[in-house]
């Protein structure tokens, strides 16, 4: 099946997005910028392989994984996020991203999200947007103000968001993380 007939709520004209698997339309024209990302047949297909979990599925990425929702919580999460942040997976769990992370505005009023700076986070936009819409993100650099060890510092990464339906008409979001460290220091020149 190719075209509207597969629009998903929230899907926005304008863009052609083509599953990486097998090649379908997954909404879009002819005449659209091309993105990818995963239809839900294959989506399905992918999990019920072997009887493959998700966690399973997440667990044999080689990055950090965390699949959320669309106030960027936490369902999901795999052990390299875990040996990055040096978390246990209760620490991660049911917990927004910036929670997970140590954002500095997490601990303001309201918590994650609430902040008035929390309206340029890159993480969260990202998420929240591909959540809605279905387009995905790839390599987005995003910086974080973190709290480490009663230090602030600010932290730097390449995030990546694609959207699934693990159930039908229940979206998550994957969220990858590459390349999460601490930023230099600029030195006076």
């Amino acid at each position: 099946m190719e075209g509207d007939s597969d629009l998903l709520p929230g899907d926005k004209p304008g863009i052609k997005t083509i599953c990486a698997w097998c090649g379908q339309t997954i909404q879009g024209g002819d005449d659209h910028p091309i993105s990818h990302g995963i239809c839900h047949s294959c989506f399905s297909d992918l999990l019920s392989q072997d009887s493959i979990s998700l966690k399973e599925f997440v667990e044999g990425l080689d990055v950090p994984i965390l699949v959320v929702d669309d106030d960027v919580r936490a369902a999901l999460s795999n052990n390299k996020t875990e040996s990055l942040l040096q978390k246990e997976s209760r620490e991660i769990l049911d917990r927004k991203g910036g929670e997970i992370f140590a954002c500095v505005n997490s601990h303001g009023p309201g918590g994650c999200g609430e902040s008035i700076h929390c309206l340029g986070c890159t993480l969260r936009n990202s998420v929240e947007d591909t959540y809605s819409t279905g387009i995905p993100h790839i390599d987005v650099p995003a910086t974080l103000r973190v709290e480490h060890k009663a230090e602030l510092k600010d932290t730097v990464s390449r995030i990546s968001t694609v959207r699934i339906e693990p159930e039908p008409g229940r979206y998550q979001v994957v969220l990858s993380v590459r390349d999460f460290h601490e930023q230099e220091e600029k030195g006076d020149s």
